[in-house]
């Protein structure tokens, strides 16, 4: 059975894709600190002009989370005129760069605080592993109170670059914008909603079974327009499996899928083991319940 890799949001550290394919694929957090020879937090003081190449841009590093730095400044790659990474400056940055200062359009940052989110616990999981206080950067989920709604959510790996998604929301109040007929967005919904990018391929009837601690969850197909799947488990069932989460939880995941005359399924394990203070959190805001204010 293929062992999936749960981690954190990778979808931020993800290069901007054009239409001239300037994309990289995706990677989770422990690939992308495996896979690098340093890994810091940065202010970028300012980008100088384009010498055809690369742009140099002076740095103030804050910390630095693995390797030891050999320079103060970025080089910008210029080269590969659409794909050019657009960097910040006056803004604290997370790297994840290869073996030199050279930012070309696969190199991976994030910004440490953005509008409503804060990099603060991953960057502790970083400190915490490269101090050996934790033993692996896997099984990590994130947990939000928003809008009215809770959600925790994780990322994990199917294969080489594709990236996949579980997250699992409770509206406990409404939304300032709340469409009053939209049942989605009414105090009281859960849901479990798995996106997958390797099942798009099988697109015919498929569906999802999460396993959880032995007992099973199917979740259905969504439609949708993107070269994603999305499967959703709602109401009651989703609560409980929300409610059985722990940090010594283990979830099989398969996707079946059926195709012309032909079927199959595609199997993992997701992992649990960083989640258990996230799962309370999720836990605590079910048991507030539902409000109308």
């Amino acid at each position: 059975m293929l062992r999936i890799l749960l981690v954190l949001i990778i979808f931020l550290l993800t290069p901007v894709s054009s239409a001239l394919a300037c994309s990289c694929g995706s990677y989770t957090l422990d690939r992308l600190y495996e896979g690098s020879r340093y890994v810091f937090t940065a202010t970028v003081l300012s980008v100088g002009e384009d010498n055809g190449e690369f742009m140099l841009a002076p740095i103030a590093v804050t910390e630095v989370l693995k390797g030891e730095l050999p320079f103060d400044t970025l080089r910008i790659d210029t080269s590969t005129r659409h794909c050019i990474r657009r960097v910040p400056t006056n803004t604290e940055l997370l790297f994840f760069l290869g073996p030199d200062n050279l930012i070309e359009y696969c190199a991976r940052f994030v910004e440490v605080h953005r509008r409503g989110s804060s990099l603060d616990s991953t960057l502790q999981l970083l400190r915490d592993y490269e101090a050996g206080r934790i033993s692996t950067l896997t099984g990590i989920w994130r947990f939000s109170d928003h809008n009215g709604t809770c959600s925790v959510w994780t990322s994990f790996s199917r294969g080489r670059h594709r990236t996949s998604s579980l997250r699992i929301q409770y509206r406990h109040g409404r939304h300032p914008m709340a469409n009053p007929d939209d049942p989605r967005q009414q105090p009281g919904f859960s849901v479990v909603r798995l996106q997958d990018e390797m099942a798009s391929w099988n697109a015919g009837e498929t569906h999802a079974v999460l396993t959880s601690d032995g007992r099973d969850y199917t979740l259905s197909r969504v439609d949708s327009q993107t070269v994603q799947s999305f499967y959703e488990l709602r109401g009651q069932p989703a609560v409980e499996f929300a409610r059985s989460l722990t940090s010594k939880s283990t979830i099989d995941l398969a996707v079946n899928w059926v195709r012309d005359e032909r079927s199959g399924t595609l199997d993992g394990v997701v992992t649990a083991e960083n989640g258990g203070e996230t799962f309370d959190l999720f836990r605590s805001c079910l048991d507030r319940g539902p409000t109308t204010r």
